[in-house]
């Protein structure tokens, strides 16, 4: 690097540097001058071969000390880090929701979160006298998301009134809160039943045998340090004095189906569920055999619904055959 030593007094703010093949790694640094005297030093810029001819590569992952995305609460503050760059000089952050109070241009900042609902958006880039690198990012966020719920969307409560309800663990919750509108319907975790229920469970059971019939609601929030989650609701049609299949288990999965109002006079809501996904017949005949109505679908895991208008259809006792997964499944509905 010429000059090598002594340095050089200019009076602009920019300068070129020649260097010649023997150059591997030094350093520049900057002081101004004026009538008075000589300035302080600026930050010394390290200088190498790589630094003048390459872009440093994106900065490795951040890495967050809770180890995990969720539960970084308002009002706090973390430190964030990225593995140092042999090509960088500076490492920019930014923030979407909180505010960089120490560590600005390094490879660890220590960062105040703003906004509790928010997800907060971690950017970093590094940078060289050639160029800046790509983008590395991270998204953390106060509460946990809504979980995903499991359970029966229909429940039969002369059959089976105990139903089991789960959700998936996502981002180290303290809790969760179980609870319905509709204050009959209660929450088990091996103590008394109760609605709203609080339980690090992540399964309970709910007890719809003193519900009203028609749709009611199984809510659930994921807790943390920070607060609640958005809550997750699941519908269930609550029926009675309806009749079910019994429970054959046939090689591919088993299926369950329900029939709602039975008797009927017009409107008939089938329900059934299936382990597996496939494609299914329904089929309603009358006492001498005759088809009325016939569909088929696909269904997927899980539950099925489907509804039928039967005014047209005489009086009498009536079969509904459900064909599916090489299973047959046949219920008597009886026509008013």
């Amino acid at each position: 690097m010429t000059p090598t030593s002594g340095g050089l007094i200019t009076g602009t703010n920019s300068i070129s540097v020649m260097i010649d093949s023997s150059f591997n790694l030094g350093f520049i640094k900057v002081h101004g001058v004026n009538s008075c005297g000589d300035g302080g030093d600026s930050p010394l810029f390290y200088a190498s071969t790589s630094a003048f001819t390459h872009i440093p590569s994106t900065p490795a992952p951040i890495n967050w000390l809770k180890g995990t995305v969720y539960g970084y609460c308002t009002g706090n503050t973390y430190v964030f880090s990225t593995s140092s760059n042999s090509n960088a000089e500076c490492f920019q952050w930014s923030t979407t929701a909180g505010t960089i109070i120490d560590g600005q241009g390094t490879n660890t900042v220590t960062i105040t979160i703003n906004n509790p609902q928010t997800r907060c958006v971690l950017t970093v880039t590094a940078s060289n006298c050639v160029g800046i690198s790509g983008v590395r990012k991270l998204s953390i966020s106060s509460v946990l998301p809504a979980s995903t719920m499991n359970g029966a969307a229909s429940v039969c409560k002369n059959i089976n009134p105990l139903q089991m309800y789960s959700v998936a663990s996502v981002g180290n919750p303290t809790s969760y809160n179980w609870s319905s509108t509709t204050p009959s319907i209660k929450f088990l975790d091996g103590g008394a039943p109760i609605n709203p229920l609080n339980t690090i469970a992540t399964s309970v059971s709910v007890d719809f045998s003193a519900v009203p019939i028609g749709k009611r609601n199984v809510r659930v929030t994921a807790n943390n340090n920070c607060g609640r989650s958005a809550i997750r609701t699941k519908s269930v049609l609550v029926s009675n004095n309806c009749l079910s299949i019994g429970n054959e288990v046939s090689a591919e999965g088993k299926t369950d189906i329900i029939v709602f109002p039975n008797p009927v006079h017009d409107i008939i809501t089938v329900y059934f569920d299936s382990a597996i996904e496939g494609n299914y017949k329904l089929r309603l005949t009358d006492i001498t055999g005759r088809i009325d109505i016939a569909k088929k679908g696909l269904a997927l895991e899980g539950s099925s619904e489907n509804s039928f208008n039967l005014e047209a259809i005489n009086p009498g006792i009536c079969s509904l055959t459900l064909v599916q997964n090489n299973t047959i499944r046949q219920i008597r509905i009886i026509k008013e």
